[in-house]
């Protein structure tokens, strides 16, 4: 418990800190990476987005980037997986190849997409509003 609450207040800071934002799994929790405001992060992306299998845009309709939206993620047996308000509008997540819901809620606009992993090694998904 004292782990997972170092670990906790370690990803704050680091996201408080750097704009971007980045978890290494703790417990059943996935690995993710949020961020990309700025050149650097949109360089740090560029290395890292490989690592992930699953890569996710924020954006409006009119193509304005967003941040600060809030992502839940469950699976097929609508256990939670993941729950985050992103740094930026890029999501980067480490997911284990199996089927789940995705919610994005930005500014109390809600969307949901379906994302299959089980025979992709990798998928990208945008969310507009």
């Amino acid at each position: 418990m004292r782990r997972e609450m170092l670990a906790a207040v370690c990803a704050v800071q680091l996201c408080l800190g750097a704009g971007a934002c980045f978890a290494e799994p703790v417990a059943d929790s996935p690995r993710y990476w949020s961020g990309g405001v700025g050149e650097d992060e949109l360089e740090h992306i560029r290395l890292i987005r490989n690592d992930y299998n699953l890569r996710v845009l924020f954006a409006l309709k009119d193509g304005t980037y967003v941040s600060d939206v809030r992502v839940e993620i469950v699976d097929e047996r609508q256990t939670p997986v993941l729950t985050v308000d992103s740094a930026g509008p890029f999501l980067l997540v480490d997911l284990p190849r199996k089927l789940y819901r995705f919610k994005a809620t930005y500014e109390q606009l809600s969307a949901e997409q379906r994302i299959d992993l089980r025979s992709a090694p990798a998928k990208e998904a945008v969310f507009r509003w």
